[in-house]
């Protein structure tokens, strides 16, 4: 007996975008911070520095997108928010 299944996206077209953002950049921190570890282990001082500054970069782009998304969710702003496209969602 066949399951059904569906085609979902990976991200979730009911949330807005600095979620998406906030989300997509914790997540490439992951193995940014692997990188570095890494580095430390291998006692390689050019992985150390690249996962370093990548997972630096990531942390100052999660953590004003999850602001953002926070202040605009707890003032209401999300309230009415229905799936839409990306160019429709909000920020």
């Amino acid at each position: 007996m066949p399951v059904a299944r569906t085609k979902k996206p990976f991200f979730p077209d009911d949330k807005p975008r600095s979620w998406v953002i906030a989300v997509s950049a914790g997540l490439l921190a992951m193995p940014l911070g692997g990188l570095a570890f890494l580095g430390a282990y291998m006692d390689s001082p050019l992985l150390l520095e690249i996962g370093r500054v990548c997972f630096a970069g990531c942390g100052l782009v999660v953590f004003p997108m999850m602001l953002v998304f926070m202040v605009k969710s707890f003032s209401g702003q999300y309230r009415d928010f229905k799936a839409s496209s990306w160019r429709d969602r909000p920020w």
